[in-house]
């Protein structure tokens, strides 16, 4: 999938009457994070393999420590993020690879 689209901060509008995922993944073929996300759990279920969709915000070890030492951290939209967990019957849900770890921020 992602060798196919391209990643854009900026990937326009889905148009009206289009479902979004099918347009990004057969026609517009440009999204961030959620996108690549919201596909990937998709198409996982579809084959019967359990899976959500995550969001959270990207947080550095050095910003955590700080926070546990009492100062207050400030989280810019950019450090926003998105992600995938698989089903493990051992592990339970666990955050699935994709080559989306190379972008920091969405």
């Amino acid at each position: 999938m992602y060798k196919r689209q391209t990643y854009s901060l900026s990937p326009g509008k889905t148009p009206s009457g289009k479902e979004s995922i099918e347009y990004f993944l057969k026609e517009n073929k440009k999204g961030y994070c959620t996108y690549y996300a919201t596909a990937a759990v998709m198409l996982l279920r579809s084959m019967g393999i359990p899976a959500r969709y995550v969001e959270g915000m990207y947080v550095s070890k050095d910003e955590l420590a700080a926070v546990k030492k009492g100062k207050e951290l400030e989280v810019p939209d950019e450090d926003a993020h998105a992600w995938v967990e698989v089903f493990d019957e051992k592990y339970g849900f666990v955050k699935m690879n994709n080559e989306m770890e190379l972008v920091k921020s969405c």
